[in-house]
């Protein structure tokens, strides 16, 4: 394993200035203390300063686009054993996300119009495409419209490869980001498949992560995409991020990683 002078040897061959910014961001809102994906939780990151919160989203058979990770987290949470594109409006009224034990009053999973509102002018919503429909494109124009927010607040995220190019053609003013587990591709066609999509980022994560080298990360960036990563939870990951030049980073520790990063001199973490 690298200590922390084989990092900043990394981080001088990634960066022209030897240093590092990480955007960090924060995973379903902030959920220590709220379900994740709830109004609450992704109010809470916001108001505590983080600049970019991301968040799920799926079409439903009822015409609604709901704000929840998957069916596993409904049923976690809730104790609703209910396919996500089947919920209906009463279904949002009924749903209590805090049965698990863990939360003293009722939550409710949200709209996607709902979270829109949550985002700040000076924020960013990285918006992963869960459940996708024929509507879903101009259903999320229209919420980030009528949010008075512009392309430049939404980042269009999801590891649906016909989602995110069909959403891309339909909303070409947003930029997109393919998620990507770290073992599925190698880097040339990754690189291929990236352009196919016509997506701006790519963030890998997930089984492989760590094993990835500098190069891998060098040869997306010489591509022409933005390189980030996901799920990130812990300092060694953490490192591994930053080692591999990452501008940005999803965790479930938004407030914690300011404190983990603090031995990566040269690397730092942005609200």
């Amino acid at each position: 394993m690298k200590g922390i002078n084989g990092i900043l040897i990394s981080l001088s061959l990634s960066t022209a200035a030897g240093a590092l910014d990480m955007q960090n961001v924060a995973h379903r809102g902030l959920h220590y203390d709220f379900p994740e994906n709830t109004v609450e939780a992704i109010k809470a990151a916001y108001d505590s300063g983080a600049t970019w919160v991301e968040t799920d989203f799926h079409s439903t058979k009822s015409g609604l686009v709901v704000c929840i990770h998957c069916e596993r987290v409904l049923k976690e949470l809730s104790g609703a054993e209910k396919k996500i594109s089947e919920l209906t409006a009463d279904d949002l009224q009924k749903i209590d996300l805090g049965k698990s034990g863990k939360f003293d009053r009722p939550y409710r999973i949200p709209l996607m119009a709902d979270v829109l509102k949550l985002v700040p002018k000076r924020g960013v919503l990285q918006a992963e495409i869960k459940g996708y429909s024929a509507t879903y494109a101009e259903d999320f124009r229209n919420g980030v419209r009528s949010a008075g927010l512009s392309p430049s607040n939404i980042l269009v995220s999801s590891f649906d490869m016909k989602a995110i190019k069909d959403f891309k053609a339909k909303c070409p003013e947003f930029d997109t980001m393919w998620l990507v587990p770290a073992s599925k591709y190698d880097l040339d066609s990754l690189i291929s498949q990236a352009k196919k999509l016509g997506v701006k980022y790519i963030a890998v994560g997930g089984r492989g992560f760590k094993g990835l080298d500098t190069s891998f990360a060098d040869g997306i960036r010489a591509a022409g995409f933005k390189f980030r990563v996901w799920g990130v939870n812990d300092f060694d990951s953490l490192k591994k991020a930053a080692e591999l030049g990452a501008t940005g980073f999803t965790t479930n520790r938004y407030t914690e990683m300011f404190k983990l990063a603090e031995p990566l001199k040269g690397v730092k973490i942005l609200r």
